[in-house]
């Protein structure tokens, strides 16, 4: 199920916000920049305006001070007042009269302007006139054009915001958005999914760089299956010659390549070993061969080129020296041989398999042949076994004496015993009963005695020697044994050495350890016990 991840802030709302931001500061500091340029140009009118003031009044006045014309002073400095930026004038005669004031003397404005200038007649001053000029209409005028650029300002960044914000959708979100679906595909597993990667930007260069990540992601999964399926037909194969012939059709197919070789370094240079080359009359074996044992080091992972005219090609990959010491080579045609990305893993994957699989090759023939022997070896020994387990049959089956043995679980006689032994004990249940039961509780041995002799026993059959030594006083040489509850034989008891009885043991496969072998006689002779 493909899943898309909510963004909540995308790339393009922040490329508007801060185009917005850039353009909203440039276009507020542009702005800025004008109406203080604009404001000291009209305050260096403004200083201009009222020098020429004060020059034309010096001069208009000087005839009407002098001749003490009233009407004329008046009438002049009326037509003085008509600039708006005039807001006041005072005419100081050199008497301290003063004829003219005009205006309001207060001050309105810090940046107001004041002028004064003597008023000279025949080159007496017989005046000093006084102006101020006032800069409440320049910031009226300033103010009013602030509005007008702050309207404009935010028209054009209003404009420009709609343009960029086509523009980046247009061209920046709507791809980014195109690539990230694309991803989207891509990482949910369609590898066939086509992407959009015509644009000759960063964004084509990205697109093309997911298509070439694409078609490496589906070569890697195309070699893996590959390596898989040929793998398996390599460890499967039955021979060194099946082994070579899987590799050769392997890269033949996918580089192109006449022969491949399993290499081995040693101190003389390079040997085969396995290959269907021969290095020493072989066309392209053989230059290949002196080419690679000329190096004073190993050209590893790059294609080189041997032969007379260098009409033949090589690639040498390592398979890992600290575990094979082995190198897988491609050779061919210079013309036609090539080596991708993902070839050198490729072949040094198949080339360990194929090495593992010709050990375990080796080690299949070495491990049958050992077989072979060993089976010869237990067919004689079983042939032997079979004569001496033959003639210890016959021996049990003849001999005139009760032989049998008791093995350690629980004191149990033996299943294998002579057939005289029923003729002295008179019935046949005896094997795999208790020993007690067939032998000892039906003799004149106390019940001390009997128990004495059980776990004497039971602290000797399946130990070693020292404890039979130790524990051999305790069991009963004689006893007096009663068949049928009325008729009472004497017999003897001896212990066999274990080489006596070796050979049936190993018939029985029985551990011998676990076993005691005794003979009981009816006749009164005493007999040496071991």
């Amino acid at each position: 199920m493909e899943q898309t991840e909510k963004i909540k802030f995308g790339l393009g709302k922040r490329l508007n916000v801060i185009k917005f931001i850039v353009v909203s500061v440039g276009l507020s500091i542009f702005a800025a920049g004008i109406i203080i340029h604009q404001r000291n140009t009209q305050i260096a009118n403004l200083q201009k305006a009222g020098l020429q003031a004060t020059e034309l009044a010096s001069l208009s006045l000087a005839d009407a001070l002098w001749n003490v014309d009233e009407a004329a002073m008046k009438q002049i400095s009326e037509a003085l007042l008509i600039n708006e930026d005039l807001t006041f004038i005072k005419v100081v005669e050199a008497s301290g009269e003063v004829p003219i004031e005009i205006g309001e003397e207060e001050v309105r404005s810090e940046l107001d302007l004041f002028f004064e200038k003597e008023i000279v007649k025949e080159g007496e001053v017989i005046a000093t006139i006084y102006l101020r000029m006032t800069s409440e209409n320049i910031f009226q005028k300033l103010n009013q054009h602030a509005k007008q650029v702050a309207v404009t300002a935010l028209t054009l960044i209003l404009i420009l915001i709609l343009i960029n914000y086509v523009a980046i959708k247009k061209y920046v979100a709507r791809p980014i958005k195109s690539l990230k679906r694309s991803a989207d595909i891509l990482a949910n597993g369609d590898l066939n999914h086509k992407i959009k990667s015509k644009r000759n930007d960063e964004l084509g260069s990205l697109a093309r760089s997911f298509t070439r990540m694409q078609t490496s992601i589906r070569q890697m999964i195309s070699d893996i299956k590959e390596l898989n399926y040929e793998g398996e037909k390599i460890a499967r194969a039955g021979s060194n010659d099946q082994v070579s012939y899987i590799l050769n059709e392997v890269f033949s197919r996918h580089n192109k390549a006449e022969q491949v070789l399993i290499l081995k370094r040693g101190k003389t240079g390079f040997t085969l070993d396995l290959g269907r080359a021969n290095p020493e009359n072989d066309t392209l074996a053989r230059p290949f061969f002196h080419k690679v044992n000329s190096w004073n080091s190993i050209i590893n992972g790059e294609v080189f080129v041997f032969g007379d005219n260098d009409e033949y090609s090589g690639f040498l990959n390592n398979l890992d020296s600290d575990i094979f010491g082995q190198y897988i080579a491609i050779i061919g045609n210079s013309n036609q041989l090539s080596v991708s990305t993902s070839d050198p893993e490729l072949m040094a994957t198949l080339g360990r398999i194929a090495v593992s699989r010709i050990y375990e090759l080796q080690m299949r023939d070495i491990i049958e042949k050992q077989n072979a022997e060993l089976e010869k070896k237990v067919e004689e020994r079983t042939t032997s076994l079979r004569e001496k387990s033959s003639n210890m049959k016959a021996m049990f089956e003849n001999i005139e004496q009760g032989i049998f043995m008791v093995e350690q679980n629980q004191l149990m006689i033996h299943s294998e015993y002579s057939t005289f032994l029923q003729q002295i004990l008179g019935h046949t249940e005896i094997g795999n009963q208790p020993l007690e039961s067939v032998l000892l509780s039906k003799s004149n041995l106390s019940p001390n005695k009997v128990d004495e002799t059980t776990t004497a026993l039971k602290c000797t059959v399946g130990h070693c020697e020292i404890s039979w030594i130790a524990n051999r006083h305790l069991l009963a040489k004689e006893l007096e044994y009663t068949v049928n509850n009325d008729k009472v034989k004497k017999l003897q008891v001896l212990r066999l050495v274990k080489s006596l009885s070796l050979v049936f043991y190993r018939q029985l496969r029985t551990n011998i350890d676990a076993l005691a072998t005794f003979q009981l006689f009816e006749s009164s002779p005493l007999l040496q016990r071991f």
